[in-house]
């Protein structure tokens, strides 16, 4: 039997960047981007991003932001989960908390991109998009040709989105 998480979620802060960018080489699923890239993310759009972490190690995080042509749409950039802690609700848990932060409460819709074959993460949110009672519909994408050769990009968007009764503060 697997030890239960104390799971507790925040929204990110720069000083998380280099951790970020540590668990994203480490995990082998994710495209690395620099230290300085997840500094920076944090820094400009900590307030649109959430960490989860048990007993002070990280466990999963999302980056996104508003989107500046839409500001009703909340883009999830990245979201990531360690291997320890997938299949237990950590990134279910990491989308409400993403959806519920202040800065990303009024969204009307959620989009992120899903790369061609990745069934876990499209498992993942077209589970979010079930248990909030939305749709998840393919929007775009982005061509391998654009990606270096790397699958497809599937642009999709999850709406409406919750009001969340209680935000998650820092």
């Amino acid at each position: 039997m697997e030890n239960p998480l104390t799971l507790r979620t925040r929204p990110l802060r720069p000083d998380d960047g280099p951790a970020l960018a540590a668990f994203v080489r480490g995990c082998g699923v994710l495209d690395p981007n620099s230290t300085y890239a997840y500094v920076l993310l944090a820094d400009r759009f900590g307030d649109h991003g959430v960490v989860a972490e048990d007993e002070g190690r990280l466990l999963g995080f999302v980056t996104g932001f508003r989107d500046p042509r839409d500001p009703r749409t909340l883009f999830l950039w990245q979201i990531g989960v360690a291997a320890e802690a997938r299949g237990r609700g950590v990134g279910g848990a990491l989308l409400d908390a993403f959806v519920a932060l202040e800065a990303n409460r009024s969204a009307e819709a959620l989009e992120t991109t899903i790369a061609e074959g990745n069934a876990p993460s499209e498992a993942l949110f077209r589970a979010f998009a079930r248990r909030l009672g939305a749709t998840f519909t393919p929007v775009g994408a982005y061509a391998s040709a654009l990606l270096d050769g790397k699958p497809e990009e599937r642009l999709v968007r999850i709406a409406p989105l919750p009001r969340p009764a209680k935000p998650l503060e820092a």
